[in-house]
């Protein structure tokens, strides 16, 4: 026999000895895993106190089980809670062997998890919010001063869950339990995260609902540097819903009293923080109010950017529509930064009775109640400078048209007319371009004094104390009748 054959021969049976071993080692390994799997759950205390110990609250298993499938175990958990407001219906594991011992830490190549209930309420007046046995906080130095945890420690405490391969759910509900209100339901349906290296996958889909009132929500997103400061890139659906019943929960500040949505949302995240925001948003209904005071504007629709960073913010706002009291304003643009010294916007176009009324919600300002100035502001800038003095907090700069303000406390209300205008609540001063007017006086004249060709400039203080000082250098119109009329005063 030749030394090719030999070796050909050789080569074989030295394959079917280690087939042969693989074999024996496969079925004492399935044997033995088989028998091992078996008695897991006289392993319920010990996994129960290593959970509780590593989430740090008290856990309960009501069964674990284990069973072998192919040529690998998987474990089933039954009756998992946390306290009374948190309620796994069943958790099914698969480890995944190979990654663990190569990782040198437990890996599960899947865990999937069933019918959950999640009750969240609100426990405290410093803004505590009950997660079973968790008292979650928005901020981490508030939680050593009280018995509370923070949302960062939370999700610190759920990384060793989500470093895993992959993770499903189904059926999970988180009931959002405040007082005097009705309870407001998030059902996710099927929701999953799959990792690839070190980039995270989710999809989710479901609906929330509270009442009669439903609206489904989807969400997809890839993140990288999921562990340390993940970025990527978030999208999120969700259809008309009216938020109303706890917008009371939201930061006072606001001063939200009614608020329903309809979007969709794309984020963008680098570096463990959100920073850029996409989204065509619809509100059917917005409100805000503050002592009784209220501003109410219905069917806005906006395609909103956002920019964000450690400084300041910036946002665009295009092709913004909404009614307010019974008419329709399309199609304006708006350019706002805000940041820890208020916020300022550049628009195309404003509609001057609601920033009047805005103004009225805010700041009180009898006078600006009482002239209840409309119009149109046309490329403006307006201010808002919260630690400043009141009646200096709001700057408004542009040039208006149509403008008119109504009579009040003997001044003449004024129609139609347009020019530019630099103003605080506090003090102001308006250039009348060329103007055909109306002048309405009821104490002096019985009907509205039409003004032809009416120019000139008009400055204006106010206070609380001293009222309203009213002057202008030179103010000139014509009246039917009389050719030019030239006013030089201050009131």
């Amino acid at each position: 026999m030749s030394i090719g054959k030999r070796l050909k021969i050789g080569l074989i049976n030295s394959a079917f000895r280690v087939v042969a071993v693989l074999i024996i080692v496969m079925s004492l390994y399935i044997a033995i895993g088989r028998q091992l799997v078996s008695k897991v759950d006289d392993y319920t205390a010990t996994i129960q106190n290593l959970l509780s110990k590593e989430l740090q609250i008290d856990l309960e298993i009501g069964s674990l089980e284990g069973a072998w499938e192919g040529f690998g175990p998987k474990l089933y958990i039954q009756g998992l809670k946390l306290g009374q407001e948190f309620e796994v219906g069943s958790v099914e594991i698969t480890p995944a062997l190979l990654s663990s011992f190569i990782q040198g830490r437990f890996v599960a190549a899947n865990i999937l998890f069933s019918d959950i209930r999640v009750m969240v309420t609100k426990t405290d007046p410093d803004g505590g919010w009950s997660l079973a046995d968790l008292i979650v906080k928005s901020g981490g130095n508030e939680a050593e001063e009280t018995a509370g945890v923070s949302v960062k420690q939370v999700f610190d405490q759920l990384q060793p869950l989500l470093v895993q391969d992959k993770l499903e759910l189904m059926n999970l509900s988180i009931i959002l339990a405040l007082e005097n209100t009705t309870p407001l339901i998030m059902q996710i349906e099927n929701a999953a995260l799959d990792s690839v290296y070190d980039t995270k996958k989710l999809s989710l889909s479901g609906w929330v609902f509270s009442g009669h009132q439903t609206a489904n929500i989807e969400m997809v997103a890839e993140l990288d540097q999921w562990s340390d400061a993940p970025g990527g890139r978030v999208y999120l659906s969700q259809q008309y819903f009216d938020w109303s019943d706890w917008v009371q929960f939201l930061p006072e500040s606001l001063g939200l009293s009614r608020l329903s949505t309809d979007m969709e949302l794309w984020l963008t995240l680098d570096g463990g923080k959100v920073t850029n925001i996409r989204s065509r948003l619809d509100v059917p209904e917005f409100e805000i109010s503050k002592d009784q005071r209220k501003l109410s504007l219905q069917d806005i629709h906006t395609e909103v950017t956002i920019e964000l960073d450690d400084q300041e913010t910036v946002a665009w706002l295009n092709d913004v529509q909404f009614q307010y009291r019974g008419m329709q304003w399309k199609n304006s643009m708006h350019q706002v930064y805000w940041g820890e010294n208020g916020f300022e916007m550049l628009s195309n176009r404003l509609d001057v009775g609601l920033l009047s009324a805005l103004g009225k919600v805010f700041t009180d300002n009898p006078a600006l109640a009482g002239l209840s100035p409309t119009g149109r502001l046309l490329n403006s800038r307006v201010v808002w400078q919260p630690e400043a003095e009141p009646l200096d907090r709001l700057t408004i700069q542009g040039r208006f048209e149509g403008a008119e303000i109504a009579p009040w406390r003997g001044i003449p209300g004024l129609k139609g007319l347009g020019g530019y205008i630099d103003m605080t609540p506090g003090r102001g001063y308006v250039q009348i371009l060329p103007s055909e007017a109306w002048l309405e006086l009821p104490k002096v004249f019985g009907a509205p004094v039409y003004l032809s060709k009416t120019h000139g400039g008009l400055s204006w203080t106010w206070s609380q104390e001293d009222g309203l000082f009213l002057a202008s250098d030179q103010l000139e119109t014509e009246i039917a009748g009389i050719e030019n009329l030239s006013f030089d005063f201050s009131v």
